[in-house]
C-alpha cells in the first residue's frame, strides 16, 4: 500500500489528493476487516469462552483403525481410546469423532460411536454396532482447543 504524502503548508486541497485519502482509507478498512474474520471462539467446560485468532488455536487431526474384520453381533460395543498428547492442548479440546467404514460390508455402516471421557491427552469412547456381521471400521478424530 502506498503512503500518501502529506500537502505542503499552504497547498490547496485537490479532489486527486482527496481521491488518494479515501482509497486508502478504504483499503486499510478491509485488511481491518479481513483480519477480525480470522478469529477462533473455543468454548471449553474448563477454560469458559475464548476469542482467539485462528493461527492461535490449536486444531489436530487424525484417525485410527479398529480390528479389521471384526465379527460382532447387534448391540455389541467396542471401546477405544486415543492418545492426543502430541497435541498439547491447554484444556481439553471440543472433539468430534466419526466412524467410516473401511470395508464393503453393510454392518459396517450402521455403527455409533460415542466419546465417554476427553482430557488434554487421551480420549476415550465406543463403538456400538447395530447390526451383526463382520465389520472393518475406521475412527476419524478433529480436536480443536487452546494450545499449552
Amino acid at each position: 500500500m502506498s503512503i500518501i504524502t502529506p500537502p505542503d503548508r499552504g497547498q490547496p486541497i485537490d479532489v486527486p489528493y482527496i481521491s488518494q485519502m479515501t482509497t486508502a482509507i478504504n483499503n486499510l478498512s478491509e485488511q481491518v476487516n479481513a483480519s477480525s474474520e480470522k478469529y477462533t471462539t473455543v468454548y471449553s467446560r474448563e477454560a469458559q469462552k475464548q476469542n482467539l485468532r485462528t493461527s492461535d488455536t490449536k486444531f489436530y487431526a487424525s484417525f485410527f483403525d479398529l480390528p479389521q474384520q471384526l465379527q460382532v453381533s447387534q448391540g455389541d460395543t467396542r471401546e477405544f481410546s486415543f492418545d492426543i498428547s502430541a497435541a498439547n492442548f491447554k484444556y481439553a479440546p471440543i472433539v468430534t469423532v466419526t466412524p467410516v467404514n473401511t470395508g464393503t460390508s453393510n454392518a459396517s455402516n450402521d455403527v455409533l460411536a460415542v466419546l465417554s471421557s476427553i482430557t488434554t491427552s487421551r480420549i476415550d469412547g465406543f463403538v456400538r454396532f447395530n447390526s451383526s456381521g463382520q465389520v472393518d471400521i475406521a475412527i476419524n478424530v478433529i480436536a480443536i482447543g487452546v494450545p499449552e
